[in-house]
């Protein structure tokens, strides 16, 4: 996965694809790999499992950009129309086990238009709910589960 990266790096970095630029970047970025597990302290097959789980952290991503549209729509609605949301504080348990869940739960959930995460104390969250009805929804919604099962892979 990482040396993929780097090698979309490379080129992205170059501004434009030649056949040159593009072979050249094989042996640079082969070395910036190998270096970099070295000094990140990581194998070669441990990098590879992630890239077994890379269709699940993309298909995460698709399903927040689809919420983030759908919620800033709806944010926007209620601007528009002039309404006064009635907002709450909102603390539920996740259930998560490993932190880096919970990052993405509580960076999911302040990405979504409507809502801020507050606060997170192992595995307990407070989070700004612009409509109270947002908080429950937080809870046991979509997001939430879809985080569960990217922990779980």
């Amino acid at each position: 996965m990482l040396l993929i990266g780097l090698y979309l790096l490379w080129l992205a970095f170059n501004g434009r694809l030649t056949l040159e630029i593009a072979l050249i970047g094989i042996p640079v970025t082969g070395m910036v790999y190998l270096i970099s597990l070295k000094t990140l302290n990581i194998t070669a097959k441990r990098d590879l499992g992630r890239l077994a789980r890379f269709p699940r952290f993309a298909g995460y991503f698709l399903f927040l950009l689809k919420e983030t549209l759908k919620c800033a729509l709806h944010v926007g609605s209620l601007i528009w129309r002039g309404e006064q949301p009635d907002s709450c504080l909102y603390t539920f348990e996740s259930g998560l086990k490993k932190k880096l869940s919970g990052v993405i739960l509580a960076d999911s959930i302040t990405l979504t238009p409507g809502t801020i995460t507050v606060e997170d104390e192992d595995g307990k969250f407070t989070i700004h709910c612009l409509e109270a009805s947002s908080g429950p929804e937080t809870e046991n919604g979509e997001m939430l589960r879809r985080i569960r099962k990217l922990e779980e892979g």
